[in-house]
């Protein structure tokens, strides 16, 4: 496994635009939103994506703090938008994993 930078997950998405299925471990400096800005728009044909996210100090801190280290149904359906997108796995190492999946239109927690 290779942790990648949020610059190279995006250039990683440039050069390969017919992926379906996109599984990577990104470092994650102060949560999910920069990883994922840099994927929304560019997830085109990928029906599966799954993230590993390896957390940096600022992100170790805000968790130690009690802050909120998972997804919202609101930011999946931005993150969605123009792609094929069908499911989501997200993980933090050394913490919980969640997986979201959409259903008729709308994203689900699974439990």
């Amino acid at each position: 496994m290779f942790e990648l930078r949020v610059e190279e997950v995006e250039a990683l998405l440039g050069a390969c635009g017919n992926l379906r299925v996109f599984s990577v471990a990104v470092l994650l400096s102060g949560g999910w939103d920069a990883v994922l800005e840099v994927m929304k728009g560019r997830l085109g044909g990928v029906e599966a994506l799954e993230i590993v996210g390896v957390p940096g100090d600022e992100f170790v801190e805000k968790l130690k703090a009690g802050g909120v280290a998972g997804l919202t149904e609101e930011v999946l359906g931005k993150l969605a938008e123009g792609s094929k997108l069908k499911s989501v796995k997200t993980s933090i190492l050394r913490t919980n994993a969640e997986h979201w999946v959409q259903y008729q239109g709308s994203w689900e927690k699974m439990t």
